[in-house]
């Protein structure tokens, strides 16, 4: 069995690694799962772990016992790197004891499967534990990586998050805002008022979003909107919170173009979702914009890969709002 090898499946469906060093195993889960994800496979720990770091996974289907490195190896591996340790991991083994299930998930393992394995009981978990990841959001380590400037604050402006584009924007002194004593501030007064309706209106009100311009050596666009209530970087917090985002110099965006950049969508693929935004059809935007259809429906297959939706409607909602955050645990 070629340890590199696909089962084929659609591109825009989220993609799963099934580690196990038994062919028999990883052909039944592959029956069980190929309907459903990209199914790709390890046959033992090395490439698993080369196989992640070069092209991450949705989810990983990972055995306990097996030859040179061991299940509980990999993923000590896998969650001491913060680039895969967020990548939620389910072992499948033969291992039944309550002692083993413990130490599986106390290692990070979001669940444990035992063998024989139920199809239709796999098949819910792996679908919920993939589900809770994406409709998660971005993680704080995805929003340090942005060129946007991201703040989170209550409604008195005080801060309770700040990327690294932030507050090196921030430290620059070069601009109408700073945050002084942990609240962030608008030097000139008429931008104080424009910043505190702003906070107010997004931290008392369901108004998606804002945007105004920070005039200074260089001209920013500012958005604010509600943080999503589903977003679990709010655990623990009872007062409403809003998203700052602030652009780059001289960059003027809309809503669509803002999304754009969070996903980081492709000019093509940007079209396509603004047309579909506005109610088009795939084959109305194709015919309008002098494109076959099946160009269009390829764009659209990169967009539900980058925004793991699987259906227009999703897309669409997905696409009208801001993505919940979740904190970096």
């Amino acid at each position: 069995m070629n340890q590199n090898m696909r089962i084929p499946m659609p591109s825009s469906l989220p993609r799963i690694l099934i580690v196990d060093d038994n062919p028999s195993m990883i052909r039944l889960l592959g029956a069980i799962f190929d309907k459903d994800y990209l199914v790709t496979f390890a046959m033992d720990g090395k490439t698993a772990l080369e196989m992640v770091e070069k092209d991450p996974p949705c989810l990983i289907l990972l055995d306990v016992m097996m030859p040179e490195m061991d299940g509980y190896e990999v993923c000590k591996h896998l969650k001491d790197n913060e680039l895969t340790a967020d990548i939620p991991i389910v072992f499948v083994t033969a291992k039944s004891n309550a002692e083993e299930e413990f130490y599986a998930l106390n290692l990070g393992a979001v669940d444990y499967l035992c063998k024989p394995i139920s199809p239709q009981i796999a098949k819910i978990r792996v679908q919920n534990h993939i589900k809770n990841k994406y409709t998660n959001g971005f993680s704080v380590m995805a929003m340090d990586a942005l060129s946007l400037a991201i703040l989170i604050v209550d409604e008195h402006g005080a801060v309770k998050y700040i990327n690294t584009c932030a507050k090196e924007l921030l430290n620059a002194k070069i601009h109408s805002l700073t945050i002084k004593d942990d609240y962030l501030f608008a030097i000139s007064f008429s931008d104080k008022s424009k910043l505190s309706a702003f906070i107010t209106a997004a931290t008392s009100t369901e108004e998606i979003r804002s945007a105004m311009f920070l005039h200074d050596e260089e001209v920013r666009q500012i958005f604010i909107t509600p943080l999503p209530s589903t977003s679990s970087f709010i655990q623990n917090v009872t007062m409403p919170l809003a998203l700052i985002l602030i652009t780059e110099p001289n960059e003027t965006l809309s809503e669509v173009q803002l999304m754009g950049k969070l996903y980081d969508l492709s000019p093509a693929e940007l079209r396509v979702a603004t047309a579909l935004l506005a109610g088009k059809s795939p084959g109305d935007y194709a015919s309008e914009a002098g494109l076959t259809l099946h160009t269009v429906r390829s764009q659209l297959k990169n967009l539900f890969s980058k925004t793991y939706t699987r259906r227009q409607s999703e897309l669409v909602a997905l696409l009208s709002k801001l993505p919940p955050l979740r904190r970096q645990d």
